[in-house]
């Protein structure tokens, strides 16, 4: 935020030096509009030298016809030069009248532009202003949105303090179930061993499939279970739910086992006793 803010002041810096920049501009050109008036003074000085100076030849035209008196040729050559003159003084007039209309025309399409960008000029100022007003207005609102922010970011951080804490007792909770695990592998190994003797004993080979169909679909409910597990690790709810239902499941498996172990236990004595039975 406070680069954003740097760089708007940078901005309405920027503004400020083309507005001081456009304000000299027009300083440039009423300077110009000067010099181009004091051109049409002397354009102006120039004709009146221009009018004097026909005055002076028709005077003198005059004077040279009292001193020719009679000499009509000399007089028709005069006259010759004087129209030739006249003709030619009529199309300086005429080529210094067109251009000085068309010095006007171009002067005042020149003022007008000048003044219609000024104008344009003066519009955009005022945009940029109302623009500069905006854009701080935003950034006091802003300003409030960080404070929002930060007073969220505390709440975060004191939840995320607390799942931290709660992830801790989580680990701790899959260390007792691995080492719950370990002693059920134990527990499984013996009841294996144990079952299987005393099947092999019975000769009860239906009981022993229908144990270690018992004992694959365990490890399926176990192996779903621990996919649960995995996949709800992003949720700490489902997590905890998922450990408190490992633990479910493997204490039933454990009551399981000391069910059978049981039965293994019990049937041996009745063997025993057969045994005893038939010495008799």
């Amino acid at each position: 935020m406070k680069e954003l803010l740097d760089q708007h002041e940078e901005d309405l810096k920027t503004l400020w030096k083309q507005r001081d920049k456009l304000l000299q501009e027009n300083t440039d050109y009423e300077v110009k509009c000067q010099h181009l008036d004091e051109q049409l003074r002397l354009v102006t000085r120039y004709k009146d030298c221009l009018e004097r100076n026909e005055f002076l030849n028709k005077a003198e035209i005059r004077q040279l016809r009292g001193e020719i008196g009679v000499r009509d040729d000399r007089i028709d050559r005069l006259q010759e030069d004087v129209k030739k003159l006249k003709e030619k003084l009529a199309k300086r007039y005429q080529r210094d009248d067109e251009e000085f209309n068309l010095f006007q025309k171009e002067k005042d399409i020149f003022v007008k532009k000048l003044r219609k960008d000024l104008q344009d000029q003066q519009a955009e100022v005022e945009k940029k202003n109302y623009e500069n007003l905006k854009l701080k207005k935003k950034i006091e609102k802003l300003k409030d949105q960080l404070d929002v922010t930060e007073e969220d970011l505390k709440k975060t951080s004191t939840k995320l303090k607390k799942y931290r804490k709660s992830k801790k007792q989580l680990n701790k909770l899959r260390e007792i179930l691995r080492e719950k695990d370990e002693e059920l592998q134990l527990y499984r190994d013996l009841k294996d061993l144990k079952i299987i003797e005393v099947l092999r004993e019975e000769n009860d080979i239906e009981i022993l499939e229908t144990a270690e169909k018992q004992e694959e679909d365990q490890e399926i409910q176990q192996e779903e279970v621990e996919k649960r597990m995995d996949n709800g690790e992003k949720d700490e709810e489902e997590a905890e739910g998922g450990e408190q239902l490992r633990l479910t499941k493997r204490t039933s498996s454990m009551n399981s086992f000391n069910t059978v172990n049981h039965h293994k236990q019990t049937r041996p004595l009745r063997s025993n006793n057969r045994s005893t039975n038939h010495q008799h």
